[in-house]
Parts: C-alpha cells; sequence; structure tokens
C-alpha cells in the first residue's frame, strides 16, 4: 500500500473531531482522582483545546483517488483553553466507510463518512474513542458526538461522548462528558 493524499481531506475537518480523544482524557486526570474504592457513577464535563499535531500516514486503496476503504492516521496536540499549557495527544485512524464519487474529491471532502477511532496516551492512562464524520456536498462537516469507549489506569470504566466545535486558526474546542 502506498502513502495516501487523504490527509488533506481528513485533517482539515475531521482531525479537530478526533482530536476529542487527547483533549478529554488529558485534561480528565484530576477530575477522575486516583479512588480505588467502586462508588457511584460520577459525572465529569472537560474543556480542552486541539490543534493538528501534524500529518500521519495512510493508504490509497483502489481505485486511486478517495474511495471507500482508504485510511489516514495523525496526531493532534490538547491544550488547557485558559493557560495555553499542554496536555497531552491523541493518536488517531480514519477510513472511508462511505463515499458518493470515488476517486473525484479533493479538499474537502464532499458527501463522504469516515469512521475514525483515537487513543490518548495520557499520564496515568489512556482513553479511547470512535466516531462517525460526515461532510456533505458543500464539504461541510456533520459534526456528530463520539462515544468513549473506556480506558485504562485512572480513565478505567470511562463512558460517556466528546464533542467538538471549530475555533478558527487550526484550533478546536473539545468538550468531553462522561461518567466513571
Amino acid at each position: 500500500m502506498r502513502k495516501s493524499n487523504l490527509n488533506p481531506l481528513i485533517s482539515s475537518r475531521a482531525c479537530p473531531a478526533i482530536a476529542l480523544t487527547v483533549v478529554a482524557a488529558v485534561v480528565a486526570v484530576p477530575a477522575l482522582g486516583g479512588s480505588a474504592t467502586p462508588a457511584r457513577k460520577t459525572l465529569a464535563e472537560i474543556r480542552v483545546v486541539s490543534v493538528d499535531g501534524g500529518p500521519g500516514g495512510g493508504a490509497d486503496v483502489p481505485p486511486r483517488g478517495a474511495s471507500v476503504g482508504d485510511s489516514d492516521t495523525f496526531t493532534n496536540v490538547a491544550s488547557d483553553p485558559r493557560t495555553g499549557r499542554r496536555l497531552g495527544r491523541s493518536e488517531s485512524a480514519c477510513t472511508i466507510f462511505d463515499i458518493a464519487k470515488a476517486g473525484g474529491h479533493g479538499p474537502p471532502a464532499r458527501n463522504t463518512t469516515f469512521h475514525c477511532s483515537s487513543i490518548a496516551r495520557l499520564p496515568g492512562g489512556q482513553l479511547t474513542l470512535f466516531g462517525r464524520v460526515h461532510f456533505d456536498g458543500q464539504g461541510q462537516e456533520n459534526n456528530e458526538p463520539f462515544a468513549i469507549l473506556g480506558g485504562t489506569g485512572r480513565y478505567a470504566g470511562a463512558r460517556g461522548s466528546a464533542s467538538s466545535r471549530p475555533l478558527g486558526e487550526g484550533k478546536t474546542l473539545i468538550v468531553l462528558r462522561f461518567v466513571r
């Protein structure tokens, strides 16, 4: 498989949505605490700012150009919205699940649906997210929440959702809502 040209398709729009991973997870460390005693479910809401951490790699499966099965990988960096201090990073992979016209779309993606998974690597554990990112005929993103599937360490048992809102200048506000 050769490296894909999908990164501009995905990272220009989907990276912010995928960034939910790091963003949410890193700030969650203080909110989750370290107690090993099972307690009632606690609701938490965390806000972070995400920025694209650079291109990754990918695969362009036949036919040439954007088509079902093409994938891309990338990273995002998360920071505290109040202080700007770096909190962590996410590693994400997105695959085209549905596309109206194979091979012909370039940035922005149009009539295309991606399925994306992310892992936030954080002090004290990891958090895993999965979601669907869809672009309409004009290239506008349908920003559906991502599911928080769980985690390890301090994030063990986490369940909930993460949503995003573009802030401009390549930055995205991520809001993570979960129980543990």
